[in-house]
């Protein structure tokens, strides 16, 4: 049995970016959670975290059912950034291996997922162009050098660089000033126009979109509206295309045979046997089959289980024996050749045919000792199994 697949767009990314100004607390985990379940999110990216430790972190610290792929602490001068990304998505962290100094002023982690490398950045609010930032600088312009060509960069985070103006492209500050102009000598765009941070009458747009693609960029929203806000900044979501399809899984069902009650299913057999519908004699060979199959599944049912396996479908094309690759790829061949030429050729068609069905079951054999090393490699009882089953 397979269930539905997702109905989210393969080709979209829903993404937000947001300074949490500290993700300790239980009540933002509370309102981050909804948000993160209101708005159907598949990458989150957190600046500002004040999580203390660079120590392994809980699976899930903030309660969203995504994963941490990548993460800075807390250093001791406030900050941290974090990003969480779907499980579908099988997101990686990067390891960029560049110094952004030793003050901790400017911390960065990069998340690689599917086509799309996202940067998420936070920079302590200083007004100087000082050797962090100007790593900071250099560390864009290595990565844009490095994996420009490869790579959608997509760098977000709070950049804290306010009095400038990004509809034009000025600033009245001399660093950020310097800022705008190496960002534009790289090639790539700030696309935030708005205020994403309002303190009493000022407004600034501190938290950036910063990228190589700008066309694969879209929907951007600063959702200022008080249900959504757990800062002093707003969240910006928007989506991110992607060349590649999101990874398909389905889930299939199976007996679970390892914790099966293979006792009960033994006295159910006995019974079976004894009421005498295994009884050949005045029966037809086709119903005296049918006898024995109904009652096998009937102890089957009584006794065993059905558990749920997720299958990334690209993985378990991986496990499909060579025999049955080469099967397939024939088939395939004299399939299209049968289209091309033979159309209407009846001989053909039913030769055919019966491929087809040769090859769904080698597939489906091939899939079932996929589920059984799975079985076997998650519950190490694969000597017990063969044993029960016997």
């Amino acid at each position: 049995k397979v269930e539905k697949t997702s109905k989210k767009n393969n080709m979209l990314l829903h993404t937000m970016s947001l300074n949490i100004n500290s993700i300790v607390g239980i009540s933002k985990k509370n309102r981050l959670d909804a948000i993160a379940r209101n708005l159907d999110l598949d990458v989150i990216a957190l600046q500002e975290t004040k999580l203390k430790s660079d120590g392994p972190e809980p699976a899930d610290p903030v309660n969203v059912g995504m994963p941490i792929i990548s993460k800075t602490s807390r250093p001791r001068m406030g900050g941290g950034v974090l990003t969480m990304t779907s499980k579908e998505l099988h997101s990686k962290a990067v390891n960029m291996k560049i110094d952004l100094g030793t003050s901790d002023e400017v911390q960065m982690c990069c998340t690689q997922v599917l086509d799309i490398r996202l940067y998420n950045v936070y920079r302590r609010p200083t007004k100087t162009m000082n050797i962090e930032f100007e790593a900071l600088i250099n560390t864009i312009r290595t990565e844009v050098a490095r994996h420009g060509h490869k790579y959608k960069l997509v760098f977000v985070g709070d950049f804290n660089c306010p009095e400038t103006n990004w509809k034009d492209t000025t600033s009245t500050t001399p660093a950020f000033r310097t800022f705008v102009g190496e960002i534009k000598a790289m090639g790539l765009k700030q696309l935030v126009k708005h205020s994403t941070r309002i303190q009493g009458k000022a407004s600034n747009v501190l938290d950036l979109i910063i990228t190589n693609k700008p066309r694969a960029i879209s929907n951007i929203n600063i959702i200022d509206d008080p249900e959504h806000q757990i800062s002093d900044h707003f969240p910006c979501t928007f989506m991110i295309e992607s060349n590649e399809k999101r990874p398909v899984v389905k889930s299939f069902e199976r007996w679970d045979m390892a914790n099966a009650d293979w006792t009960g299913y033994r006295s159910d057999l006995e019974n079976e046997i004894a009421s005498g519908k295994w009884d050949y004699i005045g029966q037809g060979l086709e119903k005296w089959y049918n006898q024995i199959e109904n009652s096998l599944w009937r102890c089957v049912k009584s006794n065993v289980t059905k558990v749920e396996r997720k299958i990334k479908i690209g993985k378990y094309n991986r496990h499909l024996s060579e025999e049955t690759r080469d099967m397939e790829k024939e088939f395939r061949k004299d399939y299209a050749k049968y289209l091309k030429n033979d159309k209407g050729n009846e001989e053909i068609k039913k030769n055919l045919n019966k491929r087809s069905k040769e090859l769904a079951r080698a597939r489906l054999k091939d899939m079932a000792n996929f589920q059984e090393n799975l079985v076997n490699s998650e519950a190490g009882t694969k000597n017990n199994i063969n044993k029960q089953q016997g």
